[in-house]
């Protein structure tokens, strides 16, 4: 029971990845509501593989970056910036 979570989250989604080599890769993702009050968001991730098992890449730094609306769904309607520092156990790409 969230209303109106379409308009703070959105509509519509695009997501990207980009891999530079087979340690380090840059991810994007932006979200729109497709109204004219233009919630949404972006999301901005880098990972870097363990050098040390590098072509195995089953260990993955991750560096996150989040603006805007639904960085979760506790408080998909205020808006906020988040920095988000982590470890990926497995690689799922």
């Amino acid at each position: 029971d969230n209303p109106g979570i379409s308009d703070f989250m959105g509509r519509a989604e695009v997501a990207g990845t980009w891999h530079i080599n087979k340690v380090h890769s840059l991810g994007m993702t932006v979200r729109h509501s497709l109204k004219s009050d233009a919630r949404g968001s972006v999301k901005l991730e880098w990972m870097k593989a363990s050098t040390a098992i590098a072509d195995s890449a089953a260990l993955r730094y991750r560096v996150q970056l989040f603006s805007g609306y639904g960085d979760s769904l506790i408080d998909y309607n205020d808006s906020q910036e988040s920095l988000g520092v982590g470890v990926l156990l497995s690689d799922w790409m």
